[in-house]
């Protein structure tokens, strides 16, 4: 698989964004943030939020508000070691999943 994207996140944890995913996940499921890449990095670069995922302890979920759409943008990133995670999804969405829990904040560093 070859990388479409790559960033840093606030924490210095590095996230890809495989080409495999970009090309089949989002432009069929989610074909409305076809235009949106910068939206999508910007989130992993500069998140409102990250919180734990609230089935798997393995992902975590970073937000942040596109102004535009009127909604929030959610990106959940799967971490197969401490320092490196890949995107497995993103999609707007109205606030925050129940059972998911904050363990980081933009307000707070």
């Amino acid at each position: 698989m070859t990388d479409h994207f790559f960033v840093d996140d606030p924490r210095g944890k590095t996230i890809i964004c495989t080409e495999k995913f970009w090309r089949t996940h989002i432009s069929k499921s989610h074909s409305y943030l076809i235009n949106y890449e910068g939206e999508v990095k910007e989130t992993l670069r500069n998140p409102s939020i990250i919180c734990r995922d609230s089935e798997r302890g393995d992902r975590e979920v970073y937000y942040s508000k596109i102004p535009e759409m009127l909604r929030i943008l959610k990106v959940v990133v799967e971490f197969r070691s401490l320092k490196v995670g890949e995107v497995i999804t993103a999609y707007l969405v109205d606030g925050i999943k129940p059972g998911e829990k904050q363990i980081w904040t933009a307000s707070s560093h």
